[in-house]
């Protein structure tokens, strides 16, 4: 899993999921806190090397600065 972008407002957050679907990907958006909230937008991808690799790419060239997230 990838976190693309942390943003401000829910608006941002779907004009970000707007760009990056245009891009190929399924991104997602989750809420964080009550006070003070903020959105955090995810793409999933497979676990290997090569798939992670190029979305990560793709992320950097459209501004982002992805982080990867390992789960178990």
């Amino acid at each position: 899993m990838l976190l693309a972008t942390r943003t401000a407002s829910r608006e941002q957050a779907d004009a970000v999921v707007q760009q990056i679907t245009q891009a190929g990907f399924a991104p997602y958006v989750q809420g964080v806190r009550a006070e003070n909230p903020y959105w955090q937008v995810y793409i999933r991808v497979a676990r290997d090397a090569a798939t992670t690799d190029a979305a990560v790419n793709a992320l950097r060239q459209m501004g982002f600065a992805p982080e990867l997230l390992v789960r178990p």
